[in-house]
């Protein structure tokens, strides 16, 4: 399953995210040149958004300041695009001379329900774990209802509540956090996958859109095989690697005409010496290639809890070694890049072992 490091740079300093419908979006730091395009972008919000969206004057005088400072330490700027259009987003961390600082987002409204708004947040939160940042803060409208979930689906936490009177109407204001570094790794839960939502990876020198889907009916694309989330009678997980360090699940390519299942239990059998007794489909992984050498490539790769029987280990192939871990140790002990871990953590949220 392809699953790269989330936010990869591309062509001209951008970084491509991807929407829930795989297509891609490029975002990068502010120039001073982008004046203009962010002056349009301020003057095509409404009244509604400004009430939701409001951290300073939204006119082309700020705008002109904003360029001005594009270089400022004390501040990162990122503007969103769909390909040479006009801008569709604007995010910011203020105070990034600090451990902590604070983030602001919104989108054009072409560019809402998307799902583009959580990964916006989560390319600049992963900005900030980059720099070695403490924590990410920011503020919102508890009922500006797609921006909080937006903000917990990435990994925000709220920390106090309090009443706020801009504008004249009283609305309860949320301060939430989203610790990084350290802090994050301790916390037993992440970012977890929903339906459909995509996530911008990097592979072989392509960029790729990385999803998770249901067990209904696998969604378009050429099917690519399975992984197994292995579980022994003792309730425990198996992992295998190829050197020792770095722990997976087993899987693989389809053989011939195999079905999902058939090809479950042979690569199961060969890559982690394991007999599946029972197979549960869990769901699909959709990967599709939206930008690089296989573009317009889309995989599909079937997802499963299996019980099985170990046998003696016999390593074949590229897989050198073989562990049994607790089911509670699993996730933490489960190697994959930054980007693709809301999607296994779906997994393992299916399998009843996160």
């Amino acid at each position: 399953m392809p699953a790269p490091p989330r936010g990869t740079p591309g062509i001209d300093g951008a970084t491509y995210l991807a929407d829930r419908h795989g297509r891609a979006w490029a975002v990068r730091e502010m120039r001073r040149g982008d004046v203009g395009a962010l002056a349009a972008y301020f003057e095509s919000l409404t009244a509604a958004d400004y009430a939701n969206f409001h951290p300073h004057p939204l006119d082309r005088a700020t705008a002109e300041g904003i360029a001005a400072g594009a270089d400022s330490p004390d501040a990162l700027r990122c503007l969103l695009f769909a390909g040479s259009g006009p801008v569709a987003g604007y995010g910011f961390l203020w105070d990034w001379d600090e451990d902590v600082p604070l983030l602001g987002m919104s989108l054009a409204s072409h560019a809402r329900g998307r799902g583009l708004g959580s990964a916006f947040t989560r390319h600049l939160v992963a900005r900030a774990a980059a720099a070695g940042k403490a924590a990410v803060r920011l503020t919102v409208y508890r009922d500006n209802v797609a921006a909080f979930r937006c903000y917990r689906a990435a990994g925000f936490e709220e920390q106090s509540s309090h009443p706020d009177d801009w504008g004249g109407a009283v609305r309860e204001e949320v301060r939430m956090r989203c610790a990084l570094g350290p802090a994050a790794a301790s916390r037993p839960h992440g970012p977890v996958a929903r339906d459909g939502e995509a996530f911008a990876l990097r592979a072989g020198g392509s960029f790729w859109a990385l999803s998770w889907h249901g067990p209904g009916a696998a969604p378009d694309g050429t099917p690519h095989g399975a992984n197994g989330l292995c579980v022994t009678a003792d309730g425990d997980v198996v992992l295998i690697s190829p050197d020792g360090r770095r722990w997976e699940w087993p899987g693989g390519r389809p053989e011939g005409e195999e079905s999902w299942e058939q090809t479950l239990r042979r690569e199961m059998l060969e890559e982690a010496c394991a007999t599946v007794r029972e197979a549960r489909l869990l769901g699909f992984c959709r990967s599709a290639c939206l930008a690089g050498p296989e573009r317009g490539l889309v995989l599909v790769r079937s997802i499963w809890r299996a019980r099985v029987e170990l046998l003696p280990w016999a390593p074949r192939f590229e897989i050198a070694f073989r562990r049994v871990v607790p089911a509670a140790q699993a996730m933490a002990e489960f190697w994959t890049e930054e980007g693709a871990k809301p999607v296994y953590r779906r997994a393992f949220q299916e399998a009843g072992l996160g």
